[in-house]
C-alpha cells in the first residue's frame, strides 16, 4: 500500500451496527472508494430510467405518501410527490412523481448521475440532495 492510499474502517456484517450514524462504503464512478458516514437516514440513486426510491428505505423513514422537499443548499428547493405505487398484489414500488422532472431538468440530471437523499426532516419529508456529475468523469 503506498502512502498516498487512504486506510478504510472495516465493512461490518450486515445489520450489524457499531454506532448510531448511517454509514456505508461505495465506489465512486472512477472506482474510488468513497465513505458516507451519516447521522440522517439516507439512500443512493443512480439516475437512470426514475426516480426510485427504495422500498425498504421508503416504508421505515418516509411519514406517508404525498409532498416531499428536494434541497440543494445554496440552489434552492423543488417540491415533488412522493407515492408507492402497486403494480400487482407482490409488486409494488416507492418513487418520486409530480415535479422531479423539474427537479431533474433544473440540476441537469443525465443518465449516470448519482444523487444522494439525506432525510432531514421526517415529519415533512424534506431531503437534502447532493449530486454527483457522471459527466465529470467521463474524460478522465
Amino acid at each position: 500500500m503506498s502512502s498516498t492510499e487512504k486506510k478504510f474502517p472495516p465493512i461490518t456484517k450486515c445489520g450489524e451496527t457499531t454506532t448510531t450514524s448511517y454509514g456505508s462504503i461505495a465506489a465512486d464512478l472512477d472506482r474510488t472508494p468513497l465513505i458516507s458516514r451519516s447521522s440522517v437516514p439516507y439512500f443512493m440513486l443512480v439516475a437512470m430510467s426514475g426516480p426510485q426510491v427504495p422500498l425498504n428505505f421508503a416504508k421505515e423513514h418516509l411519514k406517508n405518501e404525498g409532498s416531499v422537499i428536494l434541497l440543494i443548499p445554496d440552489r434552492g428547493f423543488w417540491s415533488a410527490k412522493f407515492e408507492i405505487k402497486h403494480k400487482s398484489y407482490s409488486k409494488r414500488r416507492a418513487e418520486f412523481s409530480c415535479g422531479w422532472k423539474v427537479f431533474a431538468k433544473d440540476n441537469y440530471l443525465k443518465v449516470g448521475d448519482v444523487c444522494i437523499f439525506e432525510l432531514l426532516k421526517r415529519s415533512e419529508n424534506v431531503f437534502k440532495v447532493s449530486i454527483d456529475y457522471a459527466a465529470e468523469y467521463a474524460s478522465d
